[in-house]
């Protein structure tokens, strides 16, 4: 067969300026850093980048100027950095164009694009200003015809009922690049772990670009087909780059770099509290507990603490794993999700999420965030969910400035009028205590307030009249499930300091 090896410049030197492009990996594992380094080098500029989780991969184009329009989900590199530094600055300063999706609607427009479909259906974003905002105006839209002409639609079932879809445009792109473990020199290419959304963003680019760890012979890779997740001939060209993902983790050849990581970002927090609560909830009374990460895994069994839902350590001992179409759709928009767990910047009285951006107009916030991630496709599709925040005033106000993520909306059933068939938040866990809403109202009360605390302290915390009837005291933790977070789950005190 004839073969695709070319050199990384060779390949970075096809993508011209002003071209669309999406880039594989997720969050902290198999970004194509040398290829992203290589465009640097050239000096392209006005890229128009696709993407649901990117890190630092967009943030260094964004921050070098490469970088006219963005289409995606979440712009972060989660623990190491809970936003993207470059892209903040280039959002707050107006200084380039975007539009915000979830994770699963820009998985979703992928896989409309691989299969050759103008777009796909979905329950997700109702109720959301993910949904009602456009950050795009008409005339950029109208200026570059590879822009969809609205964001997306809503509209009831055509077969009977009222049920509301909303429908999300394909998508399209000159190029896909992405990082694998394996390749051959014609094409056939072996990804080792969670596949995050990187085949439906190759089907739905003109031309495939990857680099690999390593090249095989043909005959290695067919000697187990199912393993290998694309097309031989959707592939165009492929590199040989030992380590193209550095900082980066590739599964099975080595991890991420944190020293780099923590150097780039100046601060991290609070993205791990959930996977703290997971942990210590399966090494005691929940030991049959099946964590589900977004990023594609199924099962987990931690040993580790993980910095990111796409870190190669939620593979340990997992029941499955494949992306996260899959998980998205056969697992969190079929219902079979019990709990999610979410966090953001703001937690409004009806447990409405924001981490979006402060300010009233969302087309030139104050202040911007990473971005809807899965979160928004988790509020709208689990069966009830956990909200994890810091107590301060400003966090909790009497209504967020952006709903990412819908909680009881407005109150009453103001979620179930908005076309949400489930869930809902039923408990908001903070530094201070622990809040649930009223059945009747779905407004937030106060549950319990932490030891050493009292209720109108929590009061004075809090940007709106708290109801306090009936709170009681927080049960201290025990001595042994203490030990188990200091000495199994955060050993190196990364979130428990």
């Amino acid at each position: 067969m004839t073969s695709k090896l070319i050199d990384l410049p060779q390949a970075a030197a096809l993508i011209p300026d002003g071209a669309t492009l999406s880039l594989g990996g997720f969050t902290a594992q198999r970004h194509p850093m040398a290829f992203v380094y290589e465009l640097i080098r050239l000096g392209r500029k006005d890229l128009y980048l696709f993407g649901h989780s990117p890190g630092s991969d967009w943030d260094i184009l964004i921050g070098d100027g490469r970088v006219k329009r963005v289409e995606l989900a979440y712009e972060a590199d989660e623990a190491f950095g809970t936003v993207g530094p470059c892209w903040r600055r280039a959002v707050e300063s107006g200084r380039i164009e975007w539009e915000d999706y979830s994770n699963f609607t820009m998985v979703l427009r992928f896989a409309a694009g691989a299969m050759g479909l103008p777009f796909m259906p979905t329950r997700s974003l109702l109720g959301s200003d993910v949904l009602q905002q456009e950050a795009l105006t008409k005339e950029q839209r109208r200026a570059d015809l590879r822009t969809p002409t609205k964001k997306l639609h809503v509209m009831e079932s055509p077969f009977g009922g009222s049920e509301k879809v909303v429908l999300v445009p394909a998508i399209h792109t000159d190029f896909a690049v992405l990082h694998v473990q394996k390749a051959t020199p014609s094409g056939i290419i072996r990804i080792e772990g969670q596949t995050f959304a990187d085949v439906v963003q190759a089907l739905s680019a003109g031309t495939v670009i990857v680099t690999a760890e390593e090249i095989v012979d043909d005959s290695m890779l067919r000697a187990e087909p199912e393993r290998n997740p694309l097309p031989f001939f959707v592939v165009n060209h492929v590199c040989h780059v030992p380590f193209g993902a550095h900082p980066y983790a590739v599964y099975n050849y080595y991890d991420y770099d944190p020293r780099q990581l923590k150097a780039y970002h100046t601060a991290a927090a609070n993205t791990g509290l959930p996977m703290l609560g997971v942990m210590l909830a399966q090494l005691t009374h929940a030991p049959n507990c099946c964590i589900i990460f977004e990023a594609g895994t199924v099962g987990s069994r931690l040993a580790h603490l993980p910095m990111s839902v796409g870190d190669p350590r939620v593979m340990r001992q997992a029941a499955s794993a494949a992306g996260l179409f899959e998980v998205f759709n056969y697992v969190l928009q079929a219902g079979r999700v019990d709990v999610g767990f979410l966090s953001g910047a703001q937690v409004d009285r009806f447990g409405n999420i924001n981490s979006t951006s402060i300010g009233l107009d969302p087309r030139h916030p104050e202040v911007r965030f990473p971005g809807s991630g899965g979160s928004c496709d988790i509020a709208c599709l689990a069966t009830r969910t956990i909200i994890i925040a810091k107590h301060e005033k400003r966090r909790f106000p009497e209504k967020v400035d952006y709903i990412t993520s819908p909680g009881w909306l407005e109150g009453g059933d103001s979620r179930a009028r908005a076309g949400l068939v489930r869930g809902g938040p039923s408990a908001v866990v903070t530094t201070m205590g622990v809040m649930r809403f009223r059945p009747e109202t779905r407004a937030i009360y106060l549950a319990s307030y932490h030891p050493g605390l009292s209720p109108e302290k929590l009061a004075e915390n809090t940007g709106f009249p708290l109801d306090v009837r009936g709170a009681v005291e927080t049960p201290t933790p025990t001595p042994e499930e203490l030990r188990i977070l200091r000495e199994q789950v955060d050993p190196e005190k990364v979130f428990l300091g």
